[in-house]
């Protein structure tokens, strides 16, 4: 399942890297450890790696943020 966003991506990539023990509990930022704890704790392995291993090209930095389309986009070749 691929992320939605790049800030997803980087959470799930925090969220899996712990998971797997990779980052330790002291190396997360202090203001978000309790939230990727918990998030590490309630999704498999495969499903962060999934998540985390989106590539960040066409993504948006947030859920939130508005694409704008590319106007040669909708020239036809």
């Amino acid at each position: 399942m691929p992320s939605k966003s790049k800030k997803q991506q980087r959470l799930m990539g925090q969220a899996y890297a712990y998971k797997t023990g990779k980052i330790k509990s002291k190396d997360l930022n202090p203001k978000y450890a309790d939230q990727i704890k918990k998030l590490a704790d309630s999704m498999t392995k495969k499903d962060l790696r999934d998540f985390a291993s989106t590539k960040h090209e066409g993504l948006p930095q947030s859920k939130n943020e508005k694409r704008i389309m590319d106007f040669n986009s909708f020239i036809y070749k």
